[in-house]
């Protein structure tokens, strides 16, 4: 791949992706400052493995892969700093560091816009990488109708963060 392509794909993801990561980000971490560190470090990701991801069949997958391993990262560290700052009730540290439990604070902020089928075909699409057919061979339905759920479900998620954002910016403006 030349430089060019690769430069001309790198800001055809950021262009495309950028608002959608940082939203992703927030909704993961409820942190600006933090989100803003996090959607940077995924677009410092990108830009180190552009040739992978020319030759990669999903590159929005890929990004969001990319997303979902640097928030882990970020919040299992930002998790241990809490763990030693103050003590837990019922929870352990162990409990917080798992794979499970940071799954649980993404899908969860999502689980009262989107069904629990929803979340899971999102999950088995975008953590598990499964093409459209095999999800569709999974919860029985025809591949037509899981690419219209899918993105339906993208739809309500999209909307539901802009909303957020909207929110957001209410609150920076009044803190000003």
């Amino acid at each position: 791949m030349t430089k060019e392509k690769a430069e001309k794909l790198m800001v055809k993801i950021q262009n495309e992706m950028y608002f959608e990561i940082s939203n992703y980000v927030f909704a993961s971490c409820r942190n600006m400052e933090l989100t803003k560190d996090i959607t940077q470090e995924v677009f410092y990701e990108v830009c180190c493995h552009i040739e992978q991801i020319a030759k990669h069949e999903n590159y929005r997958g890929w990004v969001y892969e990319a997303a979902k391993r640097v928030i882990k990262r970020v919040t299992v560290n930002e998790i241990k700093i809490r763990v030693k700052q103050a003590p837990l009730d019922a929870t352990t540290e162990e409990e917080l560091l798992t794979e499970d439990f940071h799954e649980f604070l993404v899908l969860d902020e999502f689980s009262h816009i989107v069904s629990k089928e929803g979340l899971e075909i999102l999950k088995q699409y975008y953590h598990y990488r499964r093409s459209i057919s095999e999800i569709a061979e999974m919860f029985g339905k025809s591949e037509a109708a899981c690419k219209m759920l899918l993105s339906r479900l993208r739809k309500e998620i999209k909307d539901y963060m802009a909303l957020q954002k909207i929110k957001m910016e209410n609150m920076d403006d009044r803190e000003k």
